[in-house]
């Protein structure tokens, strides 16, 4: 009986509390500039992992660019540049997260990457490397709780606007 007593002791203590820290924050509203870093941190693993699938996890069905059509031509770009490049390690610094006030699940990203051969641990390191940098201008949309790339544009920017 003694046991049972320091048992409920413990539980409400110190594991009903933190019972209800996470299940209370499960309910809150979620924020959607966190959750696009999260997709764009998500999407830069899968790039260094080499993964099309796991980039393309995060490409909307209609995507469209400059140079590709649709998602199935990014696919193929994404094949080259992974059999050009054995490894690839990237340097993001978000610029810019603008959520649409006018319409809703819509949002614009604007995100510098450094892409490198060799692991980049801070913007002093890439001064060493000869690294591409470019600058992505993101066009956002949230489809069925996820965050997906509808458009996007590049261009190669200086190592100094990173």
């Amino acid at each position: 009986m003694a046991l049972v007593t320091k048992f409920k002791s413990v539980f409400i203590t110190l594991i009903a509390p933190c019972l209800i820290l996470v299940l209370g924050c499960s309910q809150e509203e979620a924020n959607p500039v966190t959750e696009i870093k999260s997709m764009l941190a998500a999407i830069e693993e899968a790039a260094e992992e080499r993964s099309i699938s796991g980039v393309s996890e995060y490409l909307a069905e209609n995507y469209q660019d400059k140079l590709h059509r649709n998602s199935q031509a990014v696919k193929r770009s994404l094949l080259g540049y992974f059999h050009r490049h054995r490894s690839i390690y990237l340097f993001s610094n978000i610029k810019q997260i603008t959520l649409n006030e006018a319409i809703e699940n819509r949002a614009k990203a604007t995100v510098h990457v450094a892409m490198t051969g060799t692991q980049v641990d801070s913007e002093e390191a890439l001064l060493l490397l000869k690294a591409n940098v470019y600058r992505f201008d993101l066009e956002l949309e949230k489809q069925e709780d996820q965050w997906l790339v509808k458009t996007s544009s590049w261009k190669r920017i200086k190592l100094t606007e990173f």
